[in-house]
């Protein structure tokens, strides 16, 4: 084995690992099993990748793409990188750590919030909290719509930030950062790799820390024009602010911003830039937050006044205090209050839904144990599909012994089940709950498992789903599907899938295939690990 090239032998692999472990739950897709697969032994993997790199045998494999739904049943396009490429891809922008941050710190806080850094360049965790960012840029803003110099306001969003940010430019800027010329360039054949567009020449992929920063630093040459020509802007991410003196300043700033993000193959998004005074840029803020704050006054002063009738002799300041501990924690019935007042029963709720609000009832009733808002989850699968983290999230808290399985049942077999990502989120939540299917929702699993025409990470989970609750006849399919699957992560899934198959048959299965790779005896390790203990006689 010859010599690796200077500047990939110095990739820190654990950190990397460390870090892609962290921000795994945001990954829009996730295969069952494969992180207890990789942390079986997980130096021997870290040490496989090192020695393909140093070989120069390393070579990313392409991405698995999904259509992500967003509101107004609009998507966003989302992808899987496998965990091997993931875990590359961080540790070379790890790498590039200091030259980011070198470029971009000054901006950090003042000028761009979102996916603000934690200070150590060697933390395990890349980022502030995502809401304690949201906080900042929020409050900055507020601050601003306060200063009576500016009476034009333009907002303005990008169309397709990551999808369109130029792998070569973004190469070039790294190289002017002094980016080490070989980790620059396997960065650069990742993101030609995973390139949802044809030519391979755009696209960073969405959910993985590493593209923040990347796209952070993409977007840092407009960030310096804008401050450098004067204008006072700050954004979050790709939503951006800023505050003019008047109309014409505000007209100039699109006359430039255009200008600058043409020169980086960005566009404006035109529907979603818009010029408004103050007062209307507040409410953009303050719309949920002012509702928020209703509903914690409304319940504290309520459930305030029934502690004076009782105690008489509160002083005012006694009873300020009160309500203000109060408001802290608002009681179960304010938020059922709430739910119909600005969800079931109001008269607009398509146009009226504020995804805010609608998760801060939701957290507020789940942390109560309350079903009220069970059946409106259940009716916003089809309007919400963007919500449906959220509304599962929902039902891990409050109905954990009565399941609605047939009612998702019934909306997995209809036709508006139009989105493969939102029935993969409905199936992972399916497979790693700790109670029964019921034989409904089983059956509708059971169905997409042999689709071939759905995609490969839904019929995975899928089978998943079979080898922990299916039946003899649902481990004789998956074992016959074996020699069919047309990847190792399909394969890596079934053969875990089948731990529950009878003793002999199982073993003597294993045996004839953990040699065919790493991955499958991996696989067959954790499978006999998950075992039971008497699994059933065939």
């Amino acid at each position: 084995m010859g010599n690796p090239p200077e500047g990939l032998a110095t990739l820190d692999l654990t950190l990397a690992w460390q870090r892609v472990r962290g921000e795994r739950s945001q990954a829009f897709i996730r295969f069952p099993h494969e992180v207890e697969l990789v942390e079986l032994d997980l130096a021997t993997w870290l040490t496989s990748i090192q020695d393909r790199i140093n070989s120069g045998a390393y070579v990313p494999s392409p991405a698995i793409h999904c259509d992500v739904p967003k509101k107004k049943w609009m998507i966003r396009p989302g992808s899987y990188v496998s965990l091997t490429d993931r875990v590359v891809y961080t540790a070379c922008v790890s790498a590039c750590l200091p030259q980011i941050r070198k470029a971009t710190d000054w901006a950090q806080g003042t000028h761009d919030f979102g996916y603000i850094p934690t200070p150590p360049l060697n933390a395990p965790v890349w980022f502030e909290h995502p809401m304690e960012c949201w906080k900042r840029f929020r409050n900055r803003s507020l601050s601003l719509l306060r200063e009576r110099k500016y009476s034009a306001i333009l907002s303005s969003d990008l169309v397709g930030f990551y999808e369109n940010i130029s792998i070569d430019l973004l190469h070039s800027d790294l190289a002017q950062a002094s980016v080490h010329p070989e980790i620059n360039k396997l960065i650069r054949d990742c993101l030609r790799m995973w390139s949802p567009t044809q030519s391979r020449d755009r696209g960073l992929p969405q959910s993985v820390g590493a593209s923040h920063l990347l796209a952070k630093f993409y977007f840092n040459p407009i960030d310096r024009a804008l401050t450098n020509g004067g204008y006072t802007h700050h954004r979050y991410v790709d939503d951006m602010m800023f505050y003019c003196a008047d109309l014409n300043e505000a007209k100039r700033v699109i006359v430039e911003l255009s200008s600058l993000l043409r020169g980086r193959g960005l566009t404006m998004h035109a529907e979603k830039s818009q010029i408004q005074d103050p007062v209307q840029s507040r409410v953009r803020f303050e719309g949920a937050q002012a509702k928020i704050r209703s509903i914690l006054e409304t319940a504290a002063q309520d459930e305030a006044e029934s502690i004076a009738l009782a105690n008489p002799y509160l002083t005012i300041d006694e009873l300020n205090e009160i309500i203000s501990q109060l408001k802290q924690e608002v009681n179960e019935e304010a938020y059922v209050a709430a739910l119909r007042m600005y969800f079931t029963e109001s008269t607009n709720p398509e146009e009226s839904f504020d995804k805010s609000l609608f998760h801060f009832i939701l957290g507020g009733l789940a942390r109560k144990g309350n079903r009220s808002a069970l059946q409106y989850c259940l009716a916003s699968f089809p309007t919400h599909p963007e919500e449906t983290e959220a509304i599962l999230k929902y039902f891990v808290k409050v109905a954990q012994t009565e399941v609605p399985d047939d009612q998702v049942a019934d909306f997995l077999s209809s036709t508006s089940a139009v989105y493969p990502f939102q029935v993969f989120q409905i199936a992972e939540w399916a497979l790693n709950r700790s109670i029964p299917l019921s034989q409904k929702l089983l059956s509708v699993f059971r169905t997409i498992a042999w689709d071939a025409s759905k995609p490969s990470y839904l019929r995975a989970t899928c089978k998943a789903i079979l080898g922990q609750n299916g039946e003899q006849a649902d481990l004789d399919r998956l074992w016959r599907s074996y020699s069919e699957e047309v990847t190792e992560l399909e394969r890596v899934v079934t053969v875990v899938s089948l731990r529950k198959l009878e003793r002999g048959r199982r073993n003597e299965f294993y045996a004839s295939i953990e040699k065919q790779s790493d991955g499958i005896h991996r696989a067959v390790g954790l499978a006999k690990s998950l075992a039971p203990a008497h699994p059933a006689t065939a």
